[in-house]
């Protein structure tokens, strides 16, 4: 232990000695500053991505529930087929909610446009959660005496020209009758007729797409009455999520699924996690670059202190013992440039959180002013691990030309 201590300080002392070379303080400086630079550049772009990651995901809460139970075939099923009340009794469910989307035609004085309607309860927790992303009107599927109403995403409202403040218009929905025999529009279509009560802006592709309108009136349309293509579920404690899954795929009859919400838009998540993955490469590419100077800053520092080596070697230190030596100096120079790198990072990354230095254009459209910030451990995990694999595999590359030749005194 205490040799290891006493290796420890003769590695600092030659790191803060003297040297003969000017060039050599230089480049080692130069070798701790860029390091640092580079990992405290490194916690603060991961950490702004992990918070656009969170914007993107809390976006898609409102459009996909925690849990999906649906027909493997996509058809839709009635409720009898499945034992709601032993699926309520599951701890940890805390809302269920059956829906029914279809494909229709939306219609809106002059303009058409094909949409995805989404059949919601009008006191559901569907009702609840578009709430903090209307633009105009009421999240309400059912407005006074009965009258159905539509919620319309923002690119569907674009799109029919509607004017929220007439409500002189309807909002007609068609879908096409699969038992028709007859050549007719009376005959061919089903027809819906609601208010507007509101307008969305989630994200653009959902917005440019779809409607959210009472589950009865989409039960109409496509004339399955009591008949539902999702139970969405909504989770109280979202580290149970995978527990509650697993007891719902015991429970279910054969032919039904289960997704959590990274399945049901597989896609999307991917494309997060490769996003994710090449940035965290292309910036431990960049920390590897300014580390490759340890390189030459020891092999410098080597015939530097030479003769401080050789009259250590000839008071009783071996080979490995002077290896270990600068090998400890390069560790203390990549580890003490990445550990301040590391916190510095942090701070920036924590002010941005709590006093959003950095503004956002065009985040207001978002809900974020700031460029967001999010902290993950698993970050400052694989970056501790980055620099420990570099503090031990790179100083290894200089310190090979200490063999007995370098240590004899003849060389000197």
């Amino acid at each position: 232990m205490k040799s290891s201590l006493l290796s420890y300080w003769i590695a600092y002392r030659f790191w803060k000695s003297k040297k003969s070379y000017s060039l050599i303080n230089i480049l080692t400086y130069v070798t701790f500053f860029g390091i640092m630079i580079a990992v405290a550049a490194l916690i603060i772009v991961i950490c702004v991505f992990n918070g656009f990651e969170d914007v993107i995901v809390s976006m898609t809460e409102v459009i996909y529930p925690d849990i999906s139970i649906s027909k493997a075939d996509g058809k839709p099923f009635d409720l009898n087929e499945l034992d709601l009340n032993y699926i309520k009794q599951i701890n940890g469910i805390a809302s269920i909610e059956p829906t029914l989307e279809a494909t229709a035609l939306a219609r809106y004085d002059d303009e058409q446009l094909v949409v995805k309607v989404k059949g919601i309860n009008p006191n559901g927790y569907n009702s609840k959660n578009i709430a903090p992303y209307l633009l105009y009107g009421e999240p309400q599927v059912i407005l006074y005496d009965s009258i159905p109403a539509a919620i319309l995403g923002s690119g569907v409202a674009h799109n029919l020209n509607v004017n929220i403040k007439d409500y002189s218009k309807y909002l007609y929905i068609y879908s096409i009758k699969e038992s028709s025999s007859q050549v007719s529009a009376t005959t061919l279509f089903t027809e819906s007729a609601c208010m507007i009560s509101g307008i969305f802006a989630i994200n653009q592709d959902y917005d440019n797409i779809y409607i959210y309108a009472p589950i009865d009136e989409v039960q109409y349309l496509l004339g399955i009455a009591n008949k539902f293509s999702n139970i969405e579920i909504g989770i109280s404690d979202k580290s149970n999520i995978n527990k509650v899954k697993k007891e719902l795929a015991n429970l279910l009859p054969e032919g039904f699924i289960v997704k959590d919400r990274h399945e049901q838009d597989e896609l999307l998540f991917k494309i997060l996690r490769n996003e994710r993955l090449i940035v965290f490469i292309l910036l431990a590419f960049i920390v590897l670059i300014a580390s490759l100077n340890i390189i030459s800053s020891l092999g410098l520092l080597l015939l530097d202190k030479q003769k401080r080596v050789q009259t250590l070697y000839a008071l009783g230190m071996n080979i490995s013992q002077l290896k270990k030596l600068f090998l400890r100096e390069g560790a203390m120079i990549v580890l003490g440039g990445g550990a301040i790198g590391l916190l510095l990072g942090s701070i920036i990354a924590f002010l941005q959180l709590q006093f959003g230095i950095v503004p956002m254009h065009g985040g207001d459209m978002v809900g974020h002013i700031a460029y967001p910030i999010a902290f993950k451990v698993r970050d400052y995990f694989f970056i501790i691990l980055l620099l420990l694999s570099i503090a031990i595999l790179l100083p290894r590359i200089p310190i090979k030309r200490i063999d007995k030749d370098f240590v004899a005194i003849r060389n000197v």
